[in-house]
């Protein structure tokens, strides 16, 4: 009895695994090469959006910014961005000035999408 139960825990294990190596071998194979390339140029671009964002507001006087990029993508590729930014300067601005440095940041998005397949939306949240 005893050798039965070890034969049917061994077979169950192999199986697991089987399935596990066959599945993860699909998923694999269903990723387009043309759409993993473009989601890591799409990645490198936001990363280095991310920084030259971060960059513009410490000369701008609010260095150690908290800032956050989140993006949505759309089932057609679309892809909106939300940054959200917490500086305790910016708190004290008023709407007209946060409207001013919105312009200002939002000047550092011109031509993303100029080599994207994508149409890309912009918007800024700054935290109080």
């Amino acid at each position: 009895m005893r050798k039965r139960n070890g034969f049917f825990g061994l077979l169950i294990i192999v199986l697991s695994a089987v399935t596990v190596l066959f599945t993860a071998g699909t998923v694999q194979g269903q990723e387009n090469p043309r759409h993993k390339a473009r989601e890591r140029w799409y990645r490198e671009r936001e990363s280095a959006l991310l920084a030259d964002t971060r960059d513009y507001l410490d000369r701008a006087g609010f260095c150690h910014s908290g800032v956050t990029l989140n993006r949505t993508v759309e089932a057609g590729g679309d892809r909106s961005y939300t940054f959200t930014i917490h500086h305790s300067g910016i708190d004290g601005m008023s709407d007209a000035q946060k409207k001013a440095l919105e312009r200002e940041l939002a000047g550092l998005t011109e031509g993303f999408e100029a080599a994207g397949e994508a149409r890309c939306s912009f918007s800024y949240r700054f935290l109080t």
